[in-house]
């Protein structure tokens, strides 16, 4: 992962609106008439932070009929904090792999 990456993702989640986006996607797949419902703004505000979100790769569209429904991209944002917090010393045991704990354990 390069630091383009790390940029455009920091650059994603700074914006308030698109906090809040995340989090309502957290909840449920939505289309983008149910986020302007939820968050007040105008539908072409709403595109306009869900395309730098899918960008960013943190939110993925399907097609259902009519309408476009958002999620949440779980694994990319995992999958990003990771990476990006594993390069600092003072984070090593934030991501421990769940496998380990199980085999440490005698689970596995």
């Amino acid at each position: 992962m390069y630091m383009n990456d790390f940029c455009r993702l920091f650059q994603a989640i700074s914006d308030k609106q698109r906090q809040k986006i995340l989090w309502h996607l957290q909840e449920k797949d939505c289309c983008v008439s149910e986020l302007v419902d939820s968050s007040h703004l105008s539908q072409s505000s709403i595109s306009k932070h869900l395309a730098v979100l899918r960008n960013a790769g943190l939110v993925r569209d399907e097609r259902r009929g009519q309408q476009v429904f958002y999620s949440l991209e779980c694994e990319n944002l995992k999958s990003f904090c990771h990476e990006y917090f594993k390069r600092f010393e003072c984070c090593n045991g934030l991501f421990v792999n769940k496998e380990a704990k199980t085999s440490d354990i005698g689970l596995v």
